[in-house]
């Protein structure tokens, strides 16, 4: 992650900025376009899953999707 804003629904889930998203709802190989677009395709109460790469350690994230104004 290069920048996670504050309150944003990618903080409220525990993104750092620097994480290295590893997975998205099960899905790989990404780039910041394609992660922004898959964050965005999530429903608020979709559960939603992650794992990032975090120095050097593997984190899972889960979270509930927030509602969230553009």
């Amino acid at each position: 992650m290069t920048w996670v804003g504050k309150n944003s629904p990618a903080e409220k889930m525990g993104l750092k900025f620097g994480d290295q998203i590893m997975s998205w709802m099960g899905q790989t190989g990404f780039n910041q376009k394609t992660i922004i677009s898959a964050m965005n395709k999530s429903k608020p109460k979709d559960k939603i899953w992650a794992i990032v790469k975090r120095n050097e350690q593997e984190i899972h994230l889960n979270s509930i999707a927030p509602l969230y104004i553009k």
